[in-house]
């Protein structure tokens, strides 16, 4: 959807995500899935941490690289600002 995003340049994230299907049936797609997704295909991860550093609002999921999230670790960091609310997790690709 990040890549199609820059892509159309003329679509909503939210019309992109209604026309994937994800709406109807988001238990359909895991946590596994998207890692082996973007385990064989790295170059689907750019657009989203683009996407990602492009956010400019007061809460919603962000994206850190490796070498960038608070640990600095050697992981990919997806969490949720802010702070207060705040859920990471460390998916490595």
């Amino acid at each position: 959807m990040a890549s199609d995003f820059y892509r159309l340049g003329n679509r909503s994230m939210l019309d992109l995500l209604k026309s994937s299907g994800y709406l109807q049936d988001h238990e359909a797609i895991t946590e596994l899935q998207l890692q082996v997704l973007f385990g064989t295909n790295p170059d689907l991860i750019h657009p989203w941490f683009i996407l990602s550093e492009d956010q400019r609002t007061k809460y919603g999921y962000y994206l850190l690289p490796p070498g960038v999230s608070p640990n600095r670790g050697s992981d990919w960091v997806v969490g949720y600002h802010p702070v207060g609310r705040r859920s990471t997790s460390s998916v490595r690709l």
